[in-house]
């Protein structure tokens, strides 16, 4: 029993002093170098940021817009038919391309029942984007009231 106590103290005292050699050697990491004085150097392409009292500068150009690259027009509609009666699709492909399909209302509503990507025949990974309806739905008004009830007093 002495003797495994003793053997179990000899392995603290080894492990102790494995210890404490090798963390004598590891070397102590080297600080980091100082920060340099940043409150005299201005920012670069720093930017005057205007007041509510100033004039807008002439040189600012206004943001453009970047048109899509159609792969492909799709025209569903019969020949002839006027381009403000065309309602349009806007579709990304499975493949990434984008293509546009041009369709006239009537045909959507002959393909009832039916799912969309199929009347526009589309495969099931396809997107629609958007879709914009029929300039001529556009230019149309609501029709006025004959009469427009009074209330009498």
């Amino acid at each position: 029993m002495k003797r495994n106590v003793l053997v179990a103290i000899l392995t603290i005292v080894i492990v102790i002093a494995v210890a404490w050699v090798v963390g004598a050697q590891t070397p102590e990491p080297a600080p980091p170098p100082p920060l340099p004085d940043m409150t005299s150097v201005p920012a670069p392409d720093a930017t005057h940021t205007p007041s509510p009292d100033e004039d807008a500068s002439d040189d600012v150009s206004p943001p453009t817009v970047t048109p899509i690259p159609f792969k492909e027009v799709i025209d569903m509609t019969p020949d002839g038919t006027s381009e403000d009666d065309k309602a349009t699709f806007i579709v990304l492909k499975e493949n990434g391309d984008y293509i546009k399909i041009l369709i006239l209302p009537e045909q959507l509503d002959a393909g009832e029942g039916k799912d969309l990507h199929s009347i526009l025949g589309l495969s099931p990974n396809d997107e629609i984007e958007t879709n914009i309806p029929p300039t001529s739905f556009m230019m149309r008004q609501i029709p006025l009231p004959e009469s427009i009830p009074t209330s009498e007093p």
